[in-house]
């Protein structure tokens, strides 16, 4: 008997101890299911509404590429979810009366393809095409640019000015030598049209201009950003 009640014991803490485990996988699994949720929340949706009749063609194609060619570097710091429609489908129609009517867009002239981004409409590829990168950098809210690289004496030198810069200003910063940025650095300076002499880091893109070096960064950038015209992104 005694043995029995011995065994019994160690089988009930068992038990105990496997619901334990239990309600802490359950919990963990909680955890990251909400983590993954808000992650998903956090993510800029970017609408893409294309009027494709031909069953055998891809209507996204070409602002795919675009996408992939103009923002894709920016994606692990500034997350993008693309969601695209066909608006010769019914449900593709109705997703757009429904965004037409939440931002009060109009497209009388029914051109497409349309994308629309933070509540703002642009027609046709060419137009989104051309104004992608700025309306994608407005929409993060972000003010400048900034490439760096970690072994770059002026870089670390401007470490305290980084630290001091106004909070109201967000910086894009990028070190030029991780992942794709440094072939995004060298697509900048050739659509800026930056000469050699100024393709330096460190380095900072405004709209429609540019500051190159520690000197002219640390001299002019907040100036810039508080006249408002340079910034992607203006209050």
């Amino acid at each position: 008997m005694k043995r029995l009640g011995i065994l019994a014991v160690i089988l009930i803490l068992g038990m105990g101890s496997l619901q334990t485990e239990a309600q802490e996988t359950k919990e963990e699994t909680e955890v990251m299911e909400a983590a993954e949720t808000e992650a998903a929340e956090e993510k800029l949706p970017i609408l893409f509404f294309h009027n494709t009749a031909c069953g055998s063609c891809d209507g996204t194609a070409d602002f795919v590429a675009a996408v992939q060619e103009e923002i894709s570097y920016y994606k692990e710091a500034y997350p993008y979810e693309l969601q695209c429609y066909n608006v010769f489908q019914t449900t593709g129609k109705q997703e757009w009366e429904k965004t037409a009517e939440m931002y009060g867009l109009k497209n009388e002239e029914y051109i497409y393809p349309v994308m629309v981004l933070d509540g703002k409409m642009y027609r046709g590829m060419e137009e989104i095409k051309k104004n992608l990168p700025e309306a994608f950098l407005e929409a993060c809210d972000i003010s400048a640019v900034y490439f760096y690289r970690k072994d770059c004496p002026e870089c670390q030198d401007m470490e305290g000015f980084w630290e001091n810069f106004p909070e109201e200003y967000k910086i894009a910063e990028l070190e030029s030598r991780t992942g794709e940025n440094g072939e995004l650095i060298q697509n900048l300076f050739e659509k800026y049209q930056v000469p050699d002499e100024d393709q330096m880091v460190p380095f900072v893109f405004l709209k429609d201009t540019y500051l190159a070096g520690e000197e002219a960064i640390e001299a002019k950038l907040q100036n810039m950003l508080e006249e408002g015209k340079y910034s992607f992104y203006n209050k």
